[in-house]
């Protein structure tokens, strides 16, 4: 009822998989249910009872527990220990590592009397040890090569320009567009804000002695005549009359002159004083 464990050639354990173990790795059995503690026990004395061992025997008990977790689900202690033992000690050591919350609680018990059953035999032990070691080498070496990792990453996360294409940024100009000679910006550091010609001396005063407007300003009279004139009862005119009368040009009449115009006072204040009667002869 006890496990018989492979030995290498310098008499140490052997922590390779049979053929046997390699098989069933690759069948990938599905996921079931863990049975409770109570059940595995149970089972585990019935076949210890079957193969002619002493129920009473911890240790023959707990080499016929089946495993309920893991790539050899189903497996009994025992046959672990004979066909995988590199994964057995893989195990034992990665549990002092885990909290144990992600496992349920038929699980977790399952794992601890496996623990018990691989760390009773020295070949057991040794297989724990060298595992732990294996997992000591990595965690040590995974720190070194995250940090080099780290400072030889780019903070970007695009992609990391070859030599020959930094080198070529390097030397390449900030613009495409041809850089612009000394005496080129000279001429445009001088040059004028505006074309057109500046407007001479006398021109700016004759503009600026203009008057606003060329039509005359008209008389007080008149301003006054036209502020008191009483609007108009005649109907007022279309828009397409007052476009008329505005477009109308002036009379082309002549005006009288002056002495015309005192002949005509003359004869009508000759023609109002009274006649004077003729004498008879």
């Amino acid at each position: 009822m006890e496990p018989k464990f492979r030995r290498r050639g310098d008499g140490h354990a052997s922590l390779f998989d049979t053929e046997e173990a390699k098989r069933i790795k690759r069948e990938n059995r599905p996921w079931v249910r863990a049975l409770s503690p109570e059940r595995v026990k149970e089972s585990a004395k019935m076949a210890v009872l079957r193969r002619g061992g002493d129920p009473e025997n911890m240790q023959h008990v707990l080499g016929q527990h089946q495993m309920q977790f893991g790539i050899f689900r189903g497996q009994t202690f025992q046959w672990v220990a004979e066909n995988a033992l590199g994964y057995a000690g893989y195990v034992v050591a990665s549990m002092s590592e885990e909290s144990g919350n992600s496992d349920s609680h038929n699980n977790l018990v399952n794992k601890r009397a496996f623990q018990g059953y691989i760390s009773h035999y020295p070949a057991g032990r040794y297989a724990i040890q060298v595992k732990r070691e294996v997992r000591s080498a990595r965690s040590q070496s995974q720190p070194a090569t995250a940090a080099a990792a780290t400072s030889t990453q780019p903070p970007s996360n695009s992609p990391r320009p070859s030599a020959s294409s930094r080198a070529t940024t390097a030397t390449q100009p900030p613009s495409s567009s041809p850089r612009p000679s000394a005496s080129s910006r000279a001429a445009t550091t001088t040059q004028l804000p505006s074309t057109s010609p500046r407007p001479s001396a006398s021109l700016r005063a004759a503009t600026s002695t203009q008057p606003p407007s060329s039509s005359p300003r008209p008389s007080a009279s008149s301003r006054a005549a036209t502020t008191t004139q009483p609007p108009s009862s005649s109907p007022r005119p279309s828009a397409s009359s007052r476009a008329a009368t505005t477009t109308q040009p002036p009379s082309t009449s002549p005006r009288p002159s002056a002495s015309l115009r005192a002949g005509h006072l003359h004869l009508k204040n000759h023609l109002r004083q009274p006649r004077e009667p003729a004498s008879c002869s």
